[in-house]
């Protein structure tokens, strides 16, 4: 299948191992969930980070196009979402019927009232919102990790 998307230097952004760290204490993954990293990196930071058994990733540049993706037994999908593709991939997320829960990084107004409704009629509500500071991308930017699961009874938390 033909790739939806070239690389570029603008998508190569590593997650620092600290961020990945602490945001993946905000997740409630079972060892026997099903977790997709939908733009893993070369490294593969999530996954090695995540202690589960079943992990799956895709990574443009292993021709392992997120968007083209096919498995609708997802339990979680995490990742850093690529800021310029942002729409395209939250498009294929609300696409692939996850069944647990969603983790991504974002630039913090990516997560708008009206893609929350989307996620609302999926069965999504917001658990967390973790303000990132990653003064590892040239002058440090301010992302988000959104928590979103199917616990309609979760109490969004804002952590700075």
């Amino acid at each position: 299948m033909p790739l939806i998307y070239e690389s570029s230097e603008k998508n190569d952004i590593e997650t620092p191992l600290r961020i990945v760290i602490e945001c993946v204490k905000l997740l409630n993954i079972n060892d026997n969930d099903y977790v997709l990293d939908c733009c893993s990196g070369l490294n593969n930071i999530w996954l090695d980070n995540i202690n589960c058994k079943n992990k799956d990733y895709c990574e443009i540049k292993l021709n392992k196009d997120f968007l083209t993706y096919q498995n609708n037994n997802i339990d979680w999908i995490v990742g850093n979402l690529p800021f310029n593709l942002f729409s395209k991939f939250f498009k294929k997320i609300i696409d692939l019927n996850v069944n647990k829960g969603i983790g991504i990084i974002c630039l913090e107004h990516s997560i708008t009232p009206s893609r929350i409704i989307i996620l609302k009629s999926k069965g999504f509500y917001i658990k967390y919102i973790r303000k990132l500071k990653i003064k590892e991308w040239k002058f440090g930017f301010n992302v988000c990790f959104f928590v979103f699961t199917k616990d309609k009874n979760s109490f969004c938390e804002v952590l700075q």
